[in-house]
């Protein structure tokens, strides 16, 4: 724990915060094309989130479900 104790420290004693990916309406587009093949084949939300690296698969259902 020496390491880590060091590294916190090198960072001011706070974790490194992971840069969001800010997506446009075509990203989201081509993203729910996919998702949406996917959850046909029965693929669950979680699943699908992973494939396309978006963090939560409530992510996906929130956007599949703004786009009808």
């Amino acid at each position: 724990m020496v390491i880590a104790r060091d590294w916190l420290q090198a960072l001011g004693g706070q974790k490194p915060q992971i840069k969001k990916k800010n997506r446009t309406t075509a990203d989201w587009d081509k993203l729910c094309v996919k998702a949406s093949a996917m959850r046909e084949k029965g693929i669950k939300y979680v699943e699908i989130a992973k494939v396309l690296g978006v963090a939560e698969g409530s992510k996906i259902s929130f956007q599949l479900r703004k786009r009808g």
